[in-house]
């Protein structure tokens, strides 16, 4: 009995630890990339069918409870196995939820482009001038290009960055974390913008770097 009822309290903790936050921080979209989302929801998933193996419908304590009616109730031991694969399963969803949600962002950014060209970077051949602005930079394009279609292909590479956590191109401007692009009145140039104050020269240092200046 004292083995059995460490193993449920142990069990029990764990549960407890599992469920103290939700959603879970991990599951958040810009966590990790869809591909990843995905792998943890395969995990939790594979942990859940786990959990539920060891779950007994039918399991009740000993007999205890016929020796001492007033002080035990009937309970299933196990049922902190079937707890925590519910606890999997809510987290699974919430991985793929978030998957879906970097993958549809990005096709909705990305409709007009093929898949070889989101990844392309939009900055390269096409930006003659950099200048530095309140919360970013000003690129002025190189004569001819069209100044909506390349903003729009720089939200396609935002969107392309962030469903992959932004790796593999560290030095690029766009793999900055909310980075925006936004179209100044009266001008042929393309604003980069962050929210974040401490990453205004990251951003500065990265459009120059990036265009070889």
């Amino acid at each position: 009995m004292e083995t059995a009822a460490a193993g449920h309290i142990l069990l029990l903790l764990a549960f407890l630890a599992l469920g103290c936050t939700a959603p879970s921080p991990g599951t958040q979209p810009d966590a990790m990339s869809a591909e990843a989302h995905r792998s943890e929801a395969a995990e939790h998933e594979r942990e859940a069918g786990e959990h539920e193996r060891r779950y007994d419908e039918s399991a009740e304590v000993p007999d205890e409870r016929d020796r001492y009616p007033q002080e035990f109730e009937a309970y299933n031991p196990t049922a902190s196995y079937l707890r925590l694969a519910h606890e999997h399963r809510r987290q699974a969803r919430q991985h793929l939820d978030a998957a879906h949600g970097l993958e549809q962002f990005e096709a909705a950014e990305c409709a007009p482009f093929v898949p070889r060209t989101r990844a392309m970077c939009p900055l390269l051949g096409q930006v003659e001038e950099v200048d530095d602005i309140p919360g970013g930079v000003r690129v002025r394009l190189a004569k001819g290009v069209p100044r909506h279609a390349a903003a729009a292909h720089m939200r396609c590479h935002l969107a392309f960055a962030r469903a992959r956590k932004r790796t593999g191109m560290q030095a690029c401007p766009l793999y900055l974390p909310g980075v925006g692009v936004e179209l100044p009145p009266n001008s042929d140039a393309i604003d980069l913008l962050v929210a974040d104050p401490r990453d205004v020269k990251a951003l500065r240092l990265r459009t120059r770097g990036h265009l070889g200046q």
